[in-house]
């Protein structure tokens, strides 16, 4: 239908409209160039970690951030005006994310010492850590959106934060890492260099990975963070040993067979610098459906291989503008926290009376029982239980569930509440405003001061 130009420009909110002029002359995105000075992120970051940042042209209300960890050797600038990294600046402004390019000005990150694998040292890994919390703070960045990614002694770094500090970050990239605690085996902090690890002689059972990364941060029950691995199978720097030792920990952790889910041999890759490449590859599903291990074999090729940065996007969700991680989209129903009581299946009790409104969205559930502590799901509005991957089941479509702790029942059709490392309640949703509408905004404004000069004469 038709609507006037002045009733366009009366009715289109003022923070969109502002954005509309901004983002017409705003630049690309932006490297910092200078670290951020540390008396206003750290209190104990060692003197070799600096913090760099870029910045999209507008940034986002509520920015994903997108932690891009260099190489042994390199540096935060080097990271940055890597060509190969081209889809990412373009991804920055068309989505508004944040990205933090840590420095060190030694060898490599420390990504095996004992520090770098307890939680809160005064570490690189812990520096990282504080990087992002400072991004939180200061730009309202969206903390269930932190990714990581990496390659060689980033791709380590980027394996070792996922591992002990899976509550802060969503997913990772590793190219031509190795899994996290390998490079603790001899490690020498002369150099930041394992040569066990390296030469691909560091070897353990699923079980023992699994327990390994379990120890450094015991009190986790949550979800551990999903991954994407990629590396040369002709690799003799980081020994491509690792490439299966790094399978074999992930699958533990994250619950998975050691059988994949899907297998593909001679997939061509999207990246083009420096050249283009031939991939094998394995996924392994969760129990949602959702690919949360994802490894790639490069063909013929050894270690210093480009980025598949456009894969890399892909597998963040930050190739395009969305208001959830693509996990919390497809799965965070499934996987939520219920009510307070007692409940369960057939005809269990539940919380107090009726409850009130729990964390989430789910309705009806099997029996006459409302959700409970452990195994219920807790609704919102006039339903309870949900459809989550917990065993016990909801309530009647007339029970509400309260808020409180529990994963997700199996019964009726609804769905559980906040997934664990998700941020819960309901929100309103910005209004989507394209660029293509400057021009009609504009001539509304024109057409608005030409009414208003005919009326005051």
């Amino acid at each position: 239908m038709f609507r006037p130009l002045h009733l366009f420009l009366t009715t289109l909110p003022l923070s969109a409209f502002t954005l509309l002029l901004t983002s017409q002359s705003a630049q690309a995105a932006t490297f910092s160039g200078q670290p951020i000075p540390k008396a206003e992120w750290t209190t104990g970051a060692p003197s070799w970690i600096d913090f760099y940042m870029a910045t999209p042209a507008v940034t986002a209300a509520k920015p994903p951030i997108l932690v891009n960890i260099h190489a042994c050797g390199n540096s935060a600038g080097s990271q940055w005006s890597y060509e190969g990294f081209a889809p990412l600046k373009t991804a920055m402004d068309a989505v508004g994310f944040i990205m933090i390019l840590p420095q060190q000005t030694r060898n490599c990150f420390d990504s095996g010492s004992a520090d770098a694998l307890t939680r809160g040292g005064n570490d690189d890994m812990a520096a990282i850590v504080e990087m992002v919390q400072y991004t939180i703070d200061n730009f309202n960045a969206d903390p269930d959106r932190v990714y990581v990614m990496g390659g060689s002694g980033g791709g380590m770094a980027t394996q070792t934060l996922l591992a002990v500090y899976p509550d802060v970050f969503k997913a990772g990239h590793a190219r031509a890492g190795a899994p996290a605690g390998c490079w603790g085996v001899s490690y020498d902090d002369s150099d930041q260099w394992s040569d066990p690890c390296s030469g691909g002689t560091v070897n353990k059972t699923a079980q023992e990975w699994g327990d390994l990364v379990r120890s450094y941060y015991p009190d986790f029950t949550g979800i551990y963070p999903r991954i994407q691995i990629n590396q040369g199978e002709t690799d003799t720097t980081i020994s491509f040993n690792n490439y299966a030792e790094g399978r074999e920990e992930w699958t533990n952790l994250l619950g998975l067979s050691d059988t994949p889910t899907s297998t593909e041999t001679g997939i061509q890759g999207k990246a083009t610098f420096p050249m283009s490449y031939t991939y094998d590859r394995q996924t392994w599903d969760d129990a949602c459906g959702f690919p949360v291990l994802d490894m790639w074999t490069a063909k013929g090729q050894g270690h210093s291989m480009g980025y598949e940065a456009q894969l890399i996007l892909e597998y963040f969700g930050l190739d395009g503008v969305r208001e959830k991680d693509p996990w919390d989209e497809m799965c965070g129903d499934l996987q939520g926290t219920g009510g307070a009581g007692s409940g369960g299946a057939g005809s269990g009790t539940g919380g107090t009376g009726t409850g009130t409104g729990g964390i989430g969205a789910g309705v009806g559930g099997a029996g006459t029982g409302t959700g409970g502590v452990g195994t219920g799901v807790g609704g919102a509005g006039t339903g309870v239980g949900g459809s989550g991957v917990g065993p016990g089941s909801g309530g009647v479509s007339t029970g509400t569930g309260g808020a409180g702790v529990g994963t997700g029942g199996t019964g009726g059709s609804g769905a559980g509440g906040t997934p664990p490392g998700a941020s819960g309640g309901c929100a309103l949703a910005a209004p989507s405003v394209t660029r293509s509408a400057l021009p009609w905004a504009l001539l509304a404004l024109g057409y608005g001061l030409l009414r208003r000069r005919r009326a005051a004469s």
